[in-house]
């Protein structure tokens, strides 16, 4: 799986870092204590002090005549002409390219009265985009994988899940691992109504230049109705409450969080086959994302409170997955495996089209020591967003009654 880099928030912060970041820079307080993590001083040649980084796919170029060779804007320096940004696909701005031969001071009212635009153009679709998969990508993953049911010796119902992944992953050229746990718990309310609620949480570390951490929970609350349930077919409909939460740090920002609430309803049908098991799912989802200015490192005033305002006015997202599974019984029921393919569209006009749509693809072997107990290993992969690469492996285990 591939990162993107530091969320909203921190993108603004953090517009400007790169390779030449430090961590005695850590946690910058405002927009140019941030342009100072990437500058490549001035040398007693005359040469400008230059500044030219890259976050998640955008870019931002600017000079200036470092008179003093402190590597800071100050004093009587000016810019020595604009800062130009270039969006994803390294095509620049031009309505985002700022006054020529600014202060310190005109170049940080510029960064905040472009505060919007500029977040628009690094992080479309909002401060969880640093995990690669969005925390609507993991909640709707998540959520469909217990929706299609699989291949089991007797059928049962599941009571407990279990299961541990690990990612590789790549975005815009930065590497990373994730590692994560989903947790299950199931009981059935009556004959006709079953509830379940589902945990899963994600830690990933990305090996770029500042250091960059997350950590996401999400708590996802279904019910579930049989409208059909005998030998041949299972077929339920249901609704789903769920919220979540995003924390992130880095050297650049010392931390910022995003909460994240919604609902969504769910249809599946199940057909047992002579040879296998066939289960198709679909559902819908909307959620909307809030970031209190109290998860947020907010020394930086006016400029993060511009970054935190665009967050909170983004749109929600509505988000709709379609999925089947085939799974085959294997050695006397003893063992199975299971091949699913799920598809999600994400509905928003903050979200980037080369971003809006992702399909996941995932292979599984299970074991079977006892009819109410499965162990079990996979692969799964993520397809289709531009500049994102996702190769998981999961372990996990089931109970049934």
């Amino acid at each position: 799986m591939r990162l993107t880099k530091p969320a909203l928030v921190a993108a603004i912060s953090t517009l400007m870092v790169n390779a030449y970041c430090l961590p005695e820079k850590a946690a910058a307080n405002d927009f140019w204590e941030t342009i100072e993590y990437s500058v490549t001083p001035a040398d007693a040649a005359g040469e400008p002090s230059t500044v030219e980084a890259t976050i998640n796919g955008a870019k931002a170029k600017t000079q200036w005549n470092d008179i003093n060779q402190n590597s800071e804007l100050d004093g009587n320096e000016i810019l020595d002409g604009s800062v130009n940004l270039f969006s994803r696909d390294n095509r620049r701005v031009p309505a985002l390219t700022s006054p020529a031969n600014m202060t310190r001071a005109e170049l940080e009212d510029w960064a905040e009265a472009h505060a919007d635009e500029i977040a628009e153009i690094i992080f479309p679709s909002g401060l969880t985009e640093i995990t690669g998969e969005t925390d609507d990508s993991i909640i709707s993953l998540s959520s469909m994988r217990n929706i299609l049911i699989k291949a089991t010796p007797n059928r049962g119902i599941p009571d407990y899940r279990a299961r541990l992944e690990y990612h590789d992953v790549e975005n815009f050229d930065e590497d990373g691992q994730a590692l994560g746990m989903i947790l299950s718990g199931f009981t059935e309310e009556t004959e006709t109504w079953d509830f379940s609620m589902l945990v899963p949480y994600r830690y990933t570390d990305m090996d770029d230049e500042i250091d960059s951490e997350s950590h996401f929970l999400a708590i996802d609350m279904k019910m579930d109705y049989k409208i059909k349930d005998n030998a041949d077919w299972t077929l339920k409909a249901g609704g789903n409450l769920f919220g979540s939460i995003f924390y992130f740090e880095s050297d650049a920002l010392e931390y910022a969080g995003q909460l994240k609430y919604g609902a969504g309803l769910f249809g599946s049908a199940t057909r047992y086959l002579p040879i296998g098991t066939l289960s198709a799912g679909l559902s819908y989802k909307i959620a909307k994302a809030y970031l209190p200015s109290g998860l947020v490192d907010d020394d930086s005033d006016e400029f993060v409170d511009e970054a935190i305002d665009y967050i909170n006015d983004l749109d929600a997202v509505g988000t709709v997955s379609y999925g089947l599974n085939y799974g085959l019984p294997l050695l006397d029921n003893k063992a199975a495996v299971n091949f699913e393919i799920i598809r999600q569209h994400f509905i928003s006009s903050d979200i980037d089209s080369d971003r809006d749509t992702q399909t996941s693809f995932g292979a599984e072997a299970s074991w079977y020591p006892s009819e109410t107990f499965e162990i079990n290993a996979g692969i799964r992969t993520l397809e289709e967003m531009d500049d994102l690469d996702d190769l998981g492996i999961m372990l996990g285990c089931i109970k049934y009654f």
